[in-house]
């Protein structure tokens, strides 16, 4: 990083959002992280199983500011 080689415990986040979430989404973590550049990347999801993409779209608020 910035031409240093650092050593820190990281670990790995698995969000799941719908497709209109994810700029909010990547905000807050960029907010929150104490990360000069945190590392988000969205995949768009075309398929997957019906009832899990279903619970996404019923388990994941319509917006993010409270959090």
């Amino acid at each position: 990083w910035k031409g240093e080689i650092k050593h820190a415990e990281e670990c790995v986040l698995f969000f799941y959002t719908r497709k209109s979430l994810v700029e909010s989404l990547s905000a807050l973590i960029q907010e929150k992280n104490n990360y000069e550049l945190p590392a988000v990347i969205a995949f768009d999801i075309s398929k997957g199983l019906p009832p899990f993409l279903e619970w996404i779209g019923s388990n994941t608020a319509s917006y993010v500011e409270d959090y």
